[in-house]
């Protein structure tokens, strides 16, 4: 073998080498350093959230059953710390909770226009748990209530909205990455077909 056909080889070897190992490196990327579904998963909650404590909010304030006031506390003191967590996640990013810390533009904007809202519910829930443990409260948590009330359409909206952005950005990335991974797919066969081509001819040569 000459020296062009040992440079041509190793040229072969060398690009089929990387080839494969960005393929590889494709195949192993998690769509922005977290798993998408959980992403999803978490905006969604977040609205499943927000129902539930209205509805415990509703029965602390109205309810004439004790078990039935017992059992929304119990929810509400429960389900606001995580509500609570995960928009902070949404907003600033959370690792444990798989939620990125660098937060698109479009997605960070509309965390922040549900902020006004959230702060009000928020605020008022935990006026609810702090008074629910007095009768003479009940005015106090009628009050409460109704600004939950008030704010829980608006803000349930826009974490829809922010679900909804989460998705296309995701559905788009993973798109470009299918389509990068089908183009290193064809690079790869291209390579090995050339290798294989010229290796052919090399031993025809040496035959000759």
């Amino acid at each position: 073998m000459d020296t062009k056909q040992r440079i041509y080889a190793w040229l072969v070897l060398v690009s089929t080498l990387a080839a494969l190992a960005l393929l590889v490196g494709f195949f192993s990327l998690p769509v922005l350093h977290v798993n998408s579904t959980t992403i999803i998963d978490q905006a969604g909650l977040q609205r499943s959230r927000i129902e539930r404590m209205t509805k415990d909010a509703l029965l602390i304030a109205n309810t004439l059953s004790p078990i039935s006031y017992t059992q929304a506390v119990s929810e509400l003191q429960v389900s606001l710390p995580l509500w609570e967590a995960t928009e902070r996640g949404l907003q600033v990013g959370d690792i444990a909770l798989g939620l990125p810390v660098h937060v698109p533009s479009d997605v960070l904007l509309l965390v922040i226009q549900a902020q006004p809202d959230y702060n009000a519910i928020d605020t008022a829930l935990r006026k609810i748990l702090a008074g629910s443990a007095s009768i003479a409260n009940n005015d106090m948590l009628l009050i409460q209530t109704q600004i939950v009330l008030d704010h829980e359409a608006k803000y349930y909206y826009l974490i829809g909205q922010i679900n909804t952005v989460w998705k296309q950005r995701i559905y788009t990335i993973q798109d470009q990455l299918y389509y990068l991974e089908l183009t290193l797919i064809g690079v790869v066969i291209c390579l090995v077909l050339i290798g294989f081509i010229g290796m052919m001819r090399w031993a025809g040569k040496i035959k000759t």
